[in-house]
C-alpha cells in the first residue's frame, strides 16, 4: 500500500504494516467522539519501481474550536498527495498554495519529505503544534526538531486552512535532519507528544519501548496503546521512520 489518506471514522486505523519501513497508525483515543487526524504514508520502495518518486510522510491533526478540523486535515493529506504522487518536492511556495487549496477548517501539519539523493536525509515542514521528533538509542535521548506555533499558554499562533480563528498561516517552520544508525524520526500529534510535556510518558519509557519493539508496526501500536492507558484525552497519530541501512 503507498497511501492512506484516512478518512477518520473509526476508532483505530493503520497505514503501510510493513516492518522494515515506516509505519503509522491513528487513534481516536479514549474520550474524543471522532478522530480530527489524518495521516499519510507515501513509501516510493512500493510499487513505483520505474518511476523516480520520494517518500512523503505527514500527519495533520484539525484545529479544535474550529468547524470541520477533520475535512482540513484529510483535506491536507490529499493535496501533499498529490504532489507525492506526482513526484514533485513541496517547498514553501507550494504550501502557500496547498494552504489555499484547503476545503474547510483548520489543521496543523508535520510534513517530512525524504531526499532523492540519501534515503536517510528529510526535509521537514511544521505548521502549529504536531512534532517532529529524533529518537536516538545510542545517546538515549528524545529530541524535538521542529517549532511549534504557539503561544505561552499553548495556543496555537499558526494553523492551515481558511477557518483557523486568529491562527493565520504565514510561513511553515522548516528543518532537515540526516538520521544515523540507531535514530528513529518520529511525526506525532499532539495527543501524543502533550503527554511527553507534562512528563507523563518520559523519554526513558519511549527508549524502553524502542528497545523492546524493534520493528516499527509493534513500536507504534506500543507508543499508542501507552498514550491511552495515560488518558488518551485526545486523538493520537504517530508515524515512525527508522533509519535505513545504506
Amino acid at each position: 500500500m503507498v497511501f492512506d489518506k484516512l478518512f477518520n471514522f473509526h476508532p483505530k486505523e493503520v497505514v503501510n504494516p510493513v516492518t522494515s519501513r515506516p509505519y503509522g497508525e491513528t487513534n481516536i483515543g479514549r474520550y474524543r467522539e471522532k478522530n480530527e487526524d489524518a495521516i499519510l504514508i507515501f513509501d516510493r520502495k512500493d510499487i513505483y519501481d520505474k518511476v523516480q518518486l520520494h517518500g512523503v510522510y505527514a500527519v495533520a491533526d484539525g484545529v479544535g474550536g474550529q468547524p470541520n478540523g477533520e475535512i482540513a486535515s484529510h483535506s491536507l493529506i490529499s493535496l501533499i498527495f498529490d504532489y507525492a504522487s506526482a513526484g514533485k518536492y513541496i517547498h514553501q511556495e507550494e504550501l502557500q498554495i496547498i494552504n489555499s487549496q484547503i476545503e474547510s477548517g483548520g489543521t496543523t501539519l508535520v510534513l517530512a519529505q525524504q531526499s532523492d539523493k540519501d534515503q536517510n536525509v528529510y526535509d521537514i515542514f511544521s505548521v502549529g503544534d504536531s512534532s517532529a521528533l529524533v529518537l536516538d538509542q545510542k545517546l538515549g535521548t528524545l529530541t524535538e526538531i521542529t517549532r511549534r506555533d504557539e503561544n505561552s499558554v499553548g495556543h496555537l499562533t499558526q494553523a492551515m486552512g481558511p477557518d483557523t480563528g486568529n491562527s493565520f498561516y504565514r510561513e511553515a517552520n522548516q528543518c532537515s535532519v540526516t538520521l544515523k544508525k540507531g535514530q528513529t524520526l518520529l511525526l506525532a500529534t499532539d495527543g501524543f507528544t502533550g503527554y511527553i510535556d507534562k512528563g507523563k510518558f518520559p523519554p526513558s519509557e519511549i527508549l524502553k519501548l524502542r528497545k523492546k519493539y524493534p520493528d516499527e508496526s509493534n513500536f507504534v501500536r506500543a507508543l499508542i496503546e501507552q498514550t491511552n492507558s495515560l488518558g488518551g484525552t485526545d486523538n493520537i497519530t504517530i508515524i515512525s521512520i527508522p533509519y535505513r541501512p545504506q
